[in-house]
């Protein structure tokens, strides 16, 4: 298949989180699908891929992606995203905890490599900043983690 044509099927995924439909990126995968994760230790299959990202649509029931960038090469598509929402239900942890809701509106950016194979998309590698996510829930609190873009300027000082 061409650049083009995996780039259309790679987009899907972000196509189906935007609509919240689990089910239309589901029948982009291909049966021996895998993905890897950020926060889980080993590659998840297609159904436990589908329960990773909707705890997210659950949790986040206004989450828009937006794409900012897509490279193809390949059978391999590169798309770096940017996904905004507000916590509104509870979220649940990988380990089965749960994060009740605060209201809170987030942004987090990432990216996600994705293969494609005979018109089927058979692994994908997904980054994102969770660790800003938990900060803007405020669920983690990590005073001078985060500094401002003005922190960076030759010659400012910044003080603790």
């Amino acid at each position: 298949m061409s650049s083009e044509e995996n780039k259309r099927i790679a987009l899907s995924i972000i196509e189906a989180l935007n609509a919240r439909d689990l089910s239309l990126w589901s029948k982009h995968l291909a049966e021996d699908y895998i993905a890897e994760l950020p926060g889980v230790s080993a590659p998840l299959n297609k159904t436990k891929t589908m329960g990773y990202h909707q705890r997210f649509v659950t949790a986040l029931p206004d989450i828009h992606f937006e794409v900012l960038h897509v490279l193809a090469e390949g059978d391999h598509v590169l798309i770096h995203w940017m996904a905004s929402g507000t916590h509104d239900e509870r979220l649940a942890t990988v380990t089965g905890q749960t994060i009740p809701p605060t209201q809170r509106s987030v942004k987090v950016s990432g990216a996600l490599l994705i293969e494609v194979r005979d018109g089927k998309i058979v692994r994908d590698w997904s980054y994102w900043d969770q660790l800003s996510l938990l900060a803007q829930l405020g669920i983690t609190e990590q005073p001078g983690l985060f500094l401002s873009a003005e922190a960076f300027e030759v010659g400012s000082k910044r003080s603790d």
